[in-house]
């Protein structure tokens, strides 16, 4: 079987178009695509990410201190009032939790795991969501 020199030989990829494709997924690892409690969706760098976050955080915690100085004052809220804010401040706490757990990581200067930083993109709407539910049902 005779082959022609470089006839049947597969072109090799362009050097430019070889760094594209190559780059492509490490662009696209520093982008973020949040779906926002209000259904939007919204795609971040990481540094608007990491601000997301922070702002979430301080706004979950600032709640979690409303909740703290209503407790000495609950007989301003009725039962069914109370029920339905002690229902929701759990699930919170449970939704916020990874938020919780990854910042309170970062603070002491441990180092978080990759998959703990990835439940954010999923954790951090969800926690700021309970959050506005808790916060609307304060007195």
């Amino acid at each position: 079987m005779n082959r022609k020199v470089g006839g049947d030989r597969p072109a090799r990829p362009n050097g430019r178009i070889l760094a594209i494709v190559c780059c492509l997924p490490l662009a696209a690892c520093s982008l973020i695509t949040v779906h926002t409690p209000g259904g939007n969706t919204r795609t971040m760098n990481q540094r608007e990410f990491a601000e997301y976050v922070e702002h979430v955080f301080r706004y979950h915690n600032q709640v979690v201190n409303e909740l703290i100085e209503l407790s000495g004052t609950s007989d301003d809220i009725d039962d069914e009032d109370a029920a339905e804010l002690a229902k929701e401040e759990a699930h919170m706490l449970q939704v916020c939790a990874s938020l919780n757990d990854v910042v309170s990581e970062s603070m002491t200067g441990q180092d978080t795991d990759f998959q703990a930083k990835m439940r954010l993109v999923d954790a951090v709407p969800e926690c700021e969501a309970a959050t506005r539910k808790v916060e609307d049902l304060l007195p």
